[in-house]
């Protein structure tokens, strides 16, 4: 299986034609199963095949080719023919240069090598924030085009013909007229079918792709290899329910995890070239990671098995029967949160014309949904070194005509189990799992601080494709338990901001100049190994000030101080005195004139994060070493969360605020907070719970490792500590500093709020929180714990 690109010109002439294979011959990607063929035949072999029954049959013959394909050959006019099968297994696009016509299976081939220019197409943009799952003609990019499923696109002199390949397809698609009742024959019939595909598909080193997201599917595609005889390893994909999970999986399995996803997001994207529908996508290009890490070229899946039974169950896990009332709020989206750039009409962008091949009947689905889930099955198989060649023995065609034979019975009603799973051998609602939008929202409260840096980031406010306010608002509200917009939703949001930012914003597309392979970006060590973002010693963190005025004409200069990472074991003397040590140095040796003039002789304090201090004091625990009890997970269910962090909203950290407090003193502060909630009266549980309570903190996403995967109590006596602190700087800086040295202040403060916890200095700890008005140092990849704030009068700027 190989990916190809070609560039007729206008008048006829071959500027490029697929590797691999001549001009005259045609160009193949993905396999094909002739009548009669006993294994599948890729390649050379596979355009040979195409070829002869083109010549024979005439293009109507690819209807009912079996196979997975998309093709591309030169008529005996010498028109350029794109064609793909029925179901859309392949990608193949198209697009118009100036000396001729590129097309490929890889929008950014095209691009680059038509030296064309990249720009998104914003209709189609906004359809897919508004929740659009079909794929038209139109792609994501301006000026490139798709070719449909079971379409065929003749291109002569510039001119785009589009046609449907023959109307036998609707053997497939249509509503059967004299429908066979699925009943007990049908499931022998069921397996011997799907066990002849599995034969016909198998090969050497050949995979077996079993995943727990869809049980039913696995259960009836390991039954189908057992009995087909045929050399299959199986390697297993679990998906996490969305809770903290530790280990990696068994031998031969592999584990899908909400922290895996956002390293692998940014590559998967470029992968998919266009932005995904849902969780489904990601399961599968881990998947095909996977098994091309195994050494292994081909792999048999399940794609298409789950148009074989009806979406809606009567029977519903537990978790999913929770999730339901959540489900049955979903609403459009709101054309409200779209920004200005597509609120206007970009009608002179389109291509053509939407004559979409029309599937009726219950496997429609498979043919326009399902072909987008199949381009990106294609492209992730065709992304990890030499290619992955990837088939499914449910998208064979004899068995196809088999199941749309059948009546609805087959894919089951009510309480009655579909024909899949009376031939899987699984009971009627034991094969239930959790549905993508559960899933979704599931992993979405595991990686929310990723959503939020995304949504309140500068360039998704500038972007012009999104009302960032309102969809901070929307955000809000469904973190504290009010959604407006489903998880699902709000991963649309967040990939086509990530999607821009990767090939709009990047300075190349090719995906060889972006080291997304660097193990520091892809290890799954909760960011322990990530770096900080460059930082230049005496300059203000990106999107910040070094300058804050205050009241009182007076000017703050904060100097962040970047560090190493903090753990229990960091002695807290040697590590602040050498960065205190440190920035001084670089104040003497790098300083500018404006620089000396904010620092020589002016009142001076040292600013350093209680997170730290925690830290280094052994007052915080990663998630996993706490384990909740039922008190602490159901007094959790009544806190209100907020952008900034979960406070006491998860059981982890309520268990935290039980051992420091004792569970009489929170279970009484919680129940005389819900009175006075409902008096009007807010903050009673933390008056009665008292000061430490208040201050603990659960795990940020956004945070720097530890404190993204931990909860931490406060710093212990921190005005203790910011007097002891105070003796330790003293000794370290230059005389003429030591003299103008003000004390330390140990802060609380994020993008919401500030908090002086300990101080020892000489004023109100109201004027140290109103330094850090603006939150100048972050709490994420900046990595900035510390500064050094100086004060001078505001007419002297």
């Amino acid at each position: 299986m190989s990916t190809f690109f070609g560039h007729v010109s206008f008048d006829g002439d071959t500027k490029a034609w697929p590797e691999g294979t001549g001009s005259e011959c045609c160009a193949l990607e993905g396999y094909v199963l002739p009548v009669g063929a006993q294994e599948t035949l890729s390649g050379a072999s596979g355009s040979d095949a195409c070829m002869r029954i083109i010549e024979s049959e005439g293009l109507s013959g690819l209807a009912t080719l079996d196979g997975e394909f998309a093709v591309a050959f030169r008529d005996s006019d010498s028109s350029l023919v794109l064609a793909r099968d029925v179901l859309g297994s392949r990608p193949l696009y198209y697009a118009k240069a100036s000396a001729g016509v590129a097309f490929g299976t890889s929008i950014a081939t095209i691009i680059d090598k038509a030296e064309l220019p990249c720009e998104p197409h914003l209709d189609v943009v906004r359809q897919y924030l508004l929740g659009e799952d079909r794929r038209g003609v139109e792609t994501f990019f301006a000026g490139i085009s798709r070719v449909l499923p079971g379409e065929v696109v003749r291109i002569s002199r510039g001119e785009v013909e589009r046609t449907v390949l023959t109307k036998e397809k609707d053997q497939f698609f249509s509503v059967p007229s004299n429908p066979r009742r699925a009943d007990h024959t049908c499931v022998e019939e069921f397996r011997s079918r799907l066990g002849d595909a599995v034969a016909r598909r198998a090969g050497k080193s050949a995979a077996l792709l079993l995943t727990t997201v869809d049980p039913v599917a696995a259960a009836a595609l390991d039954g189908a290899a057992r009995a087909s005889h045929a050399p299959l390893d199986s390697l297993s994909l679990s998906a996490s329910t969305g809770g903290p999970e530790l280990d990696s999986g068994h031998e031969g399995e592999v584990r899908a995890t909400p922290q895996g996803l956002k390293n692998d997001l940014p590559r998967m994207l470029r992968v998919f070239e266009e932005p995904p529908t849902s969780l489904t996508s990601y399961f599968m290009w881990l998947h095909l990671h996977a098994c091309r890490q195994e050494g292994r070229s081909l792999a048999i899946d399940s794609y298409g098995a789950r148009a074989l039974r009806a979406p809606a169950r009567a029977h519903r896990s537990v978790l999913s029967r929770a999730f339901a009332a959540a489900r049955r709020r979903e609403k459009a989206v709101p054309a409200s949160l779209l920004g200005s750039a597509l609120h206007r009409d970009h009608a002179g962008q389109r291509v053509a014309p939407e004559p979409l091949p029309e599937y009726a009947g219950p496997l429609a689905p498979l043919g326009y949904a399902g072909s987008v889930e199949a381009e990106q099955r294609a492209k992730a198989a065709q992304a990890f070194g030499s290619g992955v060649a990837v088939c499914s023995p449910f998208t064979d065609r004899a068995f196809l005509r088999f199941y749309a034979s059948l009546d609805d019975t087959a894919f089951g009603a009510g309480a009655r189990p579909s024909l899949i799973e009376a031939a899987a051998d699984v009971s009627h609602g034991e094969g239930t799992t959790l549905t993508d939008g559960e899933r979704e929202t599931a992993w979405f409260k595991r990686i929310k601080g990723t959503y939020f840096a995304l949504f309140s980031s500068q360039s998704f406010g500038t972007r012009g494709w999104f009302n960032q306010a309102e969809i901070l608002k929307a955000y809000d509200a469904h973190i504290n338990g009010r959604p407006s917009l489903s998880a699902g939703q709000l991963w649309r949001f967040a990939c086509a901001e990530l999607w821009a930012r990767l090939f709009f914003d990047a300075d190349d597309l090719r995906e060889e100049q972006h080291e997304w392979e660097d193990s520091a970006l892809l290890a799954d060590d909760n960011g322990q190994s990530l770096p900080p973002d460059p930082h230049t010693p005496l300059t203000a963190n990106a999107g910040k000030q070094l300058d804050l005025a205050l009241d009182g004409d007076v000017v703050a200069r904060r100097y962040p101080i970047q560090t190493e990472k903090f753990s229990k074991e960091s002695r807290m003397d040697e590590e602040i005195a050498g960065y205190v040590k440190g920035f001084f140095k670089e104040l003497d040796e790098r300083g500018t004139d404006d620089d000396r003039h904010a620092t020589e002789g002016r009142r001076w304090n040292f600013t350093v994060s209680e997170k730290i201090i925690a830290i280094m004091q052994g007052r915080s625990w990663f998630v996993w070493e706490i384990k909740p009890s039922f008190a602490a997970k159901q007094l959790s269910k009544f806190v209100t969360r907020t952008p900034a962090g979960i406070g006491l909203g998860d059981p982890v950290t309520m268990q935290l605020a039980i051992n420091e407090a004792g569970l009489a003193r929170i279970t009484y502060a919680a129940a005389l907070g819900a009175l006075g909630k409902l008096r009007g009266k807010r903050g009673v549980f933390y008056e009665l719970a008292g000061a430490d309570v208040r201050a603990i903190d659960g795990p940020t996403e956004y945070s720097v490792y530890p404190s993204n995967v931990s909860a931490k109590l406060p710093p212990k006596d921190p005005d203790q500590v910011a007097e002891h602190l105070v003796r330790v700087i003293r000794d370290v800086v230059p005389a003429r500093f030591a003299e103008t040295f003000d004390g330390v202040v140990v802060m609380d403060a994020n993008d919401i709020g500030r908090n002086v916890l300990g101080l020892s200095a000489t004023q109100e700890r109201a004027h140290y929180e109103a330094q850090f008005a603006d939150n100048p140092l972050g709490q994420g990849s900046q990595q900035t714990p510390m500064a050094v704030v100086f004060e001078r009068p505001a007419r002297e700027r």
